[in-house]
């Protein structure tokens, strides 16, 4: 059991099986991993992108529109603050805006030192853009309303 336990190739599968982003960095805060989901949204494999360079190109931003620096993002918190931090942000990637939200978690050693840090991306893209859309529709029935309402006596 333990040899399977401390087998990488384990973890990685696990992580490919999450149906979540999922990315891990070291206490630097340096990605050292992340999983077919996060490929998927990506486009590359973290082997294959500078991810230093894929987050200056690919900036994240609070839903109001808010450029997050590094420090405010969750991972960074997770791992420099040592506290379990939540994010509701938009990145835009290939040209379109993806609507994220993370959680994100220090990784201990069994000392209580910080290692690293997991965070959890789900892209929410679709629920926004149809809660935008019922609330378009709804705003047009409460004009349709209005308008019937002024044809009554």
């Amino acid at each position: 059991m333990t040899n399977l336990l401390n087998n990488a190739s384990v973890l990685v599968f696990l992580l490919n099986k999450i149906p979540h982003v999922v990315v891990l960095c070291n206490k630097n805060y340096e990605i050292v991993l992340w999983n077919e989901y996060a490929v998927n949204m990506v486009g590359e494999s973290v082997g294959t992108v500078d991810v230093g360079a894929w987050q200056q190109e690919h900036k994240f931003y609070t839903r109001d529109g808010k450029e997050l620096s590094e420090e405010d993002r969750a991972l960074f918190r997770a791992v420099k603050e040592k506290t379990e931090t939540t994010s509701k942000t938009i990145v835009k990637i290939n040209g379109s805006d993806k609507y994220i939200e993370t959680t994100a978690y220090p990784i201990y050693d069994d000392n209580k030192n910080v290692i690293g840090g997991a965070a959890f991306f789900s892209d929410v893209t679709n629920r926004i853009k149809m809660e935008k859309t019922i609330n378009e529709i709804l705003a047009k029935l409460e004009e349709m309303q209005e308008y019937l309402r002024s044809f009554s006596i």
